[in-house]
């Protein structure tokens, strides 16, 4: 049996890496090291719409072209630094998968959760990295603001379990793909 292509699903995961680049831009400072940002949105709505291979490429496509774009541009790291978001799709995606594409509120808040925490993680590894191969941040930025980013990623979790649920049944109940 022969796979076909969905160009329509295709289409809106193009969109929806199209919106966490547009989205990276934007965010909110809080203090010197923290921000605020609702990039991750996208990747999230992706994955738990359609399962771990699109949230995985969500993410892959939205970060590649977020870091080309940065004052850093291609670097020996660059891959360390697209990972986080891609994995994250595809943690989330994987379990809404697992779960029949049908969570409850509490699982699908769980899920965003569990995947910031992730996320803020795998980020901290990435500046590390980094700090060690290319000399970018010192250990007292990389290890000094993890607080701060547990607190961003804890923040935007409630608000992405707050706005994601609703939007899903939106999207579900208009969308044809």
């Amino acid at each position: 049996m022969k796979k076909t292509i969905n160009v329509r699903k295709l289409t809106f995961d193009a969109v929806l890496a199209a919106m966490y680049f547009a989205l990276s831009f934007v965010s909110v400072r809080v203090g010197g090291n923290m921000k605020i940002s609702v990039a991750g949105l996208p990747i999230l709505v992706g994955a738990l719409l359609y399962g771990p291979l699109d949230g995985f490429l969500i993410g892959l496509v939205g970060a590649f072209l977020e870091q080309l774009i940065s004052p850093y541009g291609l670097t020996p790291t660059t891959l360390l630094w697209i990972m986080p978001a891609a994995l994250r799709g595809a943690m989330a995606g994987g379990w809404a998968k697992h779960r029949g594409f049908d969570l409850k509120g509490w699982e699908t808040a769980l899920v965003i959760f569990v995947t910031a925490l992730a996320l803020t993680a795998m980020n901290t590894a990435a500046m590390y990295i980094d700090s060690k191969l290319l000399g970018y941040y010192s250990y007292a930025y990389v290890f000094g603001a993890l607080a701060a980013r547990l607190v961003s990623g804890l923040i935007t979790s409630v608000i992405f379990s707050l706005i994601i649920p609703p939007l899903l049944r939106l999207i579900r109940k208009n969308s044809k793909i």
